[in-house]
């Protein structure tokens, strides 16, 4: 009887367990995708108020030039040119100017600028007479409206922005106050908690699943797998002249990045226990991605 009695309490236990465990899942619920979900409403309203200007930005964005979406080597173009004089106009307006502008531009507009600040970081970190692009990217940043973007997308840009601002010389609060005082309430807010985080918490690595390596026309950005990556040789040079070797044959937008662990499926073997220990002695690993060009 006994025994029946210490089989019930369990079972309750068990099952309250589980029941509680539940109930607490319902109430943190997250539903993947709703920030740009709500970006997405708050944009259809905007365009449905009918209360805004024609986008400024070319209708063109980063695509229009072959290879300018990666960011192992960009090349300043013209729409870089244009982000940089249209952040200045932006400098250069009144208050009320700058509410126009800011609800002129479209959401592909936003992320355009997103883009931008990533290149920019890459553009003022090789050469100084570029520095004043990292300025600009971290201006370009106070005329986004983050409620019709994901807020996180944001925070991307700022930690490219703000790398870009520890590797030089700039003044890192003057620049984020600055910005904080173009921008509209919101994006001064994230401006503003982005400069008080720890410097772990602001790194390309953590904010934005990248790392710096260096190449042969200076610094880039390639995906970084969070896995170590201190290889004897330049392992990252290595997967540029294959990606490069990809794209002349078959395939099209080759991309590489690091620091990735190694699955044991793909180095299969009679002995993995040899293999794991060779994986595990591993300095680093370059991942080369590409795709097949579509007429093939």
């Amino acid at each position: 009887m006994i025994n029946f009695l210490i089989l019930g309490l369990i079972l309750t236990i068990a099952v309250f367990t589980i029941v509680s465990c539940s109930n607490k899942q319902k109430k943190n619920t997250v539903v993947l995708g709703q920030e740009l979900a709500d970006a997405n409403q708050k944009e259809q309203e905007r365009l449905e108020s009918g209360n805004y200007n024609d986008s400024p930005f070319p209708e063109f964005n980063y695509s229009k030039w072959k290879g300018e979406k990666s960011l192992i080597n960009p090349q300043i173009n013209e729409l870089d040119s244009f982000i940089v004089q249209f952040t200045n106009k932006y400098i250069e307006s009144n208050d009320a100017q700058r509410k126009d502008i800011r609800n002129s531009l479209s959401q592909d507009d936003i992320y355009t600028i997103f883009t931008f600040c990533q290149r920019a970081t890459i553009f003022g970190i090789r050469d100084n007479g570029h520095k004043a692009y990292i300025e600009n990217s971290l201006n370009s940043l106070s005329m986004v409206d983050p409620e019709r973007c994901d807020y996180r997308d944001a925070l991307v840009a700022m930690a490219f922005a703000n790398h870009g601002i520890q590797k030089s010389t700039l003044n890192r609060r003057e620049l984020y106050n600055k910005a904080a005082k173009l921008a509209n309430p919101k994006m001064a807010e994230l401006l503003i908690g982005f400069e008080a985080r720890k410097v772990e918490d602001q790194s390309i690595e953590n904010m934005a699943g990248y790392t710096q390596i260096l190449t042969g026309s200076g610094i880039g950005f390639v995906q970084y797998g969070y896995e170590e990556f201190q290889p004897t040789i330049n392992l990252s040079e290595i997967g540029f002249k294959i990606s490069e070797f990809i794209e002349n044959e078959k395939y099209q937008g080759a991309s590489i990045s690091v620091g990735e662990s190694l699955p044991l499926i793909w180095v299969d073997g009679e002995d993995n226990s040899e293999l794991k220990e060779i994986l595990n002695r591993s300095l680093g690993t370059v991942s080369v991605r590409a795709y097949p060009k579509e007429e093939l």
